[in-house]
């Protein structure tokens, strides 16, 4: 790379299509930080200051657009990029920052977003460094505009950086300085090369386009702040993935642009919209090594036909993103009035959603060591929608970045479980049609999502069993006991004895909690007799002292699958491991070290699924039960975003080879945020109440050896299977499946978007009225109008209904579950 001589005179040449961009932009929204390109790096060594300001001035020397400035014209409508001299080591954007005081987790990432401000873009120079000085360590931050940076410009720096600091000599490669390349322009659109570019694009848009409305109604240019959400594509499906399309050419960018594509055409009923697709720029060799911003934003146009196969789709688009790249040199301005947009400004909602692959092998830096990225980023969106793609080792890391202003956490969620499920589909039969890779149910839009739970530190005060003297009266007693309990159950200041369960607003899921929550005080009862006798004074006439006996065994060894286990494997062939459920707790104060892992030690002893593994190849299938916990514990850092670590974790889960869950927490000042994520082959939704309890026992000594179990998931396992076979012995095959005997012959196959719900009111004084029956539950009788109503409408012997429950009623055997942990969902098919 040749020198630049200090003795040149200052060259001044107008910003590039690129740059000019982002000016506009920049300029519409005023100090803000959206084309802020911040990174920071953490060394346990020591930095040398005086090396540090040599090493930058050594860059500054070697690329033209660290010793330039903006200079605008008096009209301000032309912009000027203005080479200046050299700058010397001691005259380089370069500051010291004395926090010696703190330890660098502690501070620096309350800190760090003091440290992303506005560069003053007229006369200054578009980058900073700062060295941090901390009592483990100095970070070093460093700042560039993306006026005159882009991704690969990162790794050159941090490449030449490294060089520089260790006086090493740079490695010469065939390069330019960026002036050239900006002074080409010009001349470059008036060429016949530049005529063809602009003919491609009149072509491409020849047939019309929807935009998509992603945001409305609200102002672009605005100073939102950016928040992002993530999942990841773990390495067996790019895998299997990659098996299914490589033979066609197809890459994993076009599959899943593709999928992108087909997301938002499922979800705003449009065939034919833009997506703005972000590419290097750099057509040329000599351009991979010069520092500066060439990066070009380009619609990809998705034009879909929902009778055309996935395959064919992403054939398409790997033909237009090829004919796009060697049509690329063109200006945006120039393709919005192609499209007969309004190009006033350089960026409006004509492109509002992006999509960008990132290179994450990128960013390694070592000085005195090497240095450790940390988490840091620029404020404010430059998108209202830009999807991130990263590769993480073997796998993709998927990213929508979004501005806070105008889109929420929820729906961005929802969209980014809609387009894995999208994936899915098109990964496993890319054959399909559109409609048929698109059609999903509504419980596939939406992951699991829990309430947040905070575990409470402070003990409280209860009676026990242990604590009743020996001429007190039980029943009294246990009245008020129960009363308490009711209280904080339903959330009511006072509860007679006499108050009924049902009509305070209980149900199945509240017995099976109410139930739980005597058992650990000792005292036997299950929910079944809470439903059965429903008031305070009922129950406490009939419970019991729980003994010693009864606390239970902790079982080890190799068992069959549960029913809904087996619906499950049967169910998902593939990618089982894809099947978790996860929940957030705060914790109120700070843990010890240690303390945690102490706590979920005990759990695991206690709970039987929680050290289960699977085997699952066609020969031997069986649940092991072991003796160590297949649940991992995992402190996470101050410095890390303890949701993305979560995110990760998700396909890290493994039924085989373990882990099952894992339990991630971040300790704070004065609290403790913990992630629970556990494989639903292990637990359901009752589980999770039962976990939340034994954890806050265990935390504040309340939970132990003795602490009472309920009957085994094995047990109910067996039991169970006997049920299955009782059912199966008086179940009738229908001679037709569907509604066809009710409705005439309709379609063999439906999708989602085709379904209708119509909704019926009851009131409560029906629901109420029905209760009061003691001889049918109120879903029995439900079934029963629900079946005299399509009796003259159906002219078959046997009416199939598939009940869900929760699986925990015991009303097929005595066992008592309530405390126990596992999958107990019960999917039955119910002949009348």
């Amino acid at each position: 790379m040749r020198k630049i001589d200090v003795s040149e005179q200052k060259l001044t040449y107008e910003l590039t299509p690129a740059q000019s961009r982002i000016y506009r932009s920049g300029k519409l929204i005023q100090d803000s930080t959206s084309y802020n390109n911040p990174f920071a790096y953490y060394f346990e060594q020591k930095i040398s200051e005086e090396q540090l300001k040599k090493s930058i001035s050594r860059l500054a020397e070697r690329h033209e657009v660290m010793q330039s400035s903006l200079n605008e014209m008096p009209s301000g409508e032309a912009c000027f990029i203005t080479k200046t001299v050299v700058l010397s080591e001691n005259h380089v954007p370069f500051k010291v920052m004395d926090f010696s005081g703190y330890q660098t987790k502690d501070h620096f990432n309350a800190y760090k977003n003091s440290l992303v401000i506005p560069f003053e873009l007229v006369g200054q120079p578009l980058y900073r460094f700062v060295l941090l000085r901390y009592a483990d360590g100095d970070v070093l931050f460093l700042d560039f505009h993306h006026l005159i940076f882009d991704g690969i410009s990162l790794d050159i720096l941090l490449k030449e950086l490294t060089t520089s600091y260790k006086e090493e000599a740079f490695v010469e490669q065939e390069s330019k300085p960026y002036s050239e390349y900006a002074l080409a322009w010009p001349a470059y659109l008036t060429s016949s090369e530049y005529k063809e570019h602009l003919d491609y694009w009149q072509k491409a848009f020849s047939g019309g386009y929807s935009s998509l409305q992603v945001a409305e109604d609200v102002p672009f240019y605005s100073k939102d702040d950016k928040k992002s959400e993530s999942i990841i594509l773990d390495a067996n499906f790019l895998e299997a993935t990659n098996k299914k399309i490589r033979s066609d050419g197809i890459t994993l960018y076009n599959f899943l642009i593709s999928s992108l594509a087909l997301t938002f055409y499922s979800l705003q009923d449009k065939n034919r919209f833009l997506i703005g697709t972000i590419y290097s720029g750099r057509t040329e060799v000599d351009q991979l090594t010069t520092m500066g911003m060439f990066v070009n934003t380009l619609p990809f146009l998705a034009d879909i036909n929902e009778e055309q196969t996935g395959l064919d789709f992403m054939v398409e688009n790997l033909n237009q993103i090829g004919s796009a790249l060697i049509h690329q040199n063109c200006l945006l301005d120039d393709i919005y009035d192609i499209a007969e947009k309004s190009c006033d400004t350089s960026k409006d909602r004509w492109i509002e959603v992006a999509f960008v692959l990132e290179d994450l092998s990128l960013g390694n830096l070592e000085l005195t060591c090497l240095g450790k990225r940390l988490p840091i980023e620029g404020r404010q969106a430059k998108f209202d929608l830009l999807f991130i793609i990263e590769r993480v080792n073997e796998a993709i890391v998927l990213t929508a970045e979004y501005r806070e202003g105008v889109l929420d956490q929820g729906k961005i969620a929802a969209l980014l479980s809609y387009w894995q499920k999208i994936m899915e589909n098109l990964s496993a039969s890319p054959e399909n049609t559109i409609l048929e890779i698109t059609s999903l149910e509504a419980e596939d839009i939406f992951s699991l999502k829990s309430d947040e739970v905070r575990v409470e530190a402070e003990t409280e005060t209860v009676d026990t069993a242990e604590s009743l003297s020996a001429d007190s009266d039980l029943e009294k007693q246990m009245i008020n006991i129960l009363s308490e309990i009711w209280q904080e159950v339903f959330q009511l200041e006072q509860i007679g004895p006499d108050d009924d369960y049902f009509e305070l607003g209980g149900d199945s899921i509240k017995a099976i909690g109410l139930a739980g929550n005597l058992q650990r005080r000792g005292y036997d009862i299950n929910a079944a007799d809470i439903l059965r006798l429903s008031t305070i004074r009922k129950i406490g006439k009939v419970i019991q002292v729980r003994t010693a006996e009864s606390i239970g065994e902790s079982l080890s060894g190799d068992y069959s699958f549960s029913g809904i286990q087996k619906w499950f494997l049967d169910m998902v062939p593939v990618e089982r491991n894809h099947f978790n459920q996860s929940v957030s707790i705060r914790i109120k104060y700070r843990l010890a070290d240690r303390e945690l892992e102490k706590a979920v030690g005990k759990l695991v002893k206690h709970h039987d699924l929680l050290r289960a593994s699977f085997v699952l190849n066609d020969q031997d299938k069986k649940m092991i039960v072991g003796e160590e916990s297949r649940i991992e514990v995992i402190e996470v850092s101050s410095n890390s975003d303890l949701a993305k670590v979560a995110t990760r974790k998700q396909f890290e889960i493994n039924l085989e080879n373990g882990p099952t869950g894992y339990i991630l927490y971040q300790r704070g000042d004065r609290h403790t945020d913990l992630v629970m994520i556990i494989h639903h082959m292990l637990i359901d939704n009752v589980s999770w109440r039962i976990l939340f309890q034994d954890l806050a026992d265990a935390l504040t000594g309340k939970f132990n050896s003795l602490t009472p179990k309920s009957d085994s998931y094995i047990a109910w396992q067996e039991e169970t299977q006997k049920y299955e076979q009782v059912l199966s012995a008086n179940y009738e095959t229908p001679d037709e499946r569907g509604l066809g005997r009710l409705f005439g012959k309709g379609p063999e196959k439906v999708v989602s978007s085709q379904m209708k719900t119509v909704s019926y009111a009851i009131s409560q004084d029906v629901i109420t009225h029905l209760e009061n029956n003691d001889s049918h539950s109120l879903e029995s009788q439900l079934l029963c109008a629900l079946t005299l109503a399509l009796i003259p409408h159906y002219d078959g012997k046997v009416l199939i209904f598939t009940l869900e429950r929760h699986g925990r009623q015991n009303d097929f055997s005595d066992l008592d579950v309530s405390r126990t942990v596992g999958w107990f969902t019960e999917i039955i098919p119910l002949p009348v």
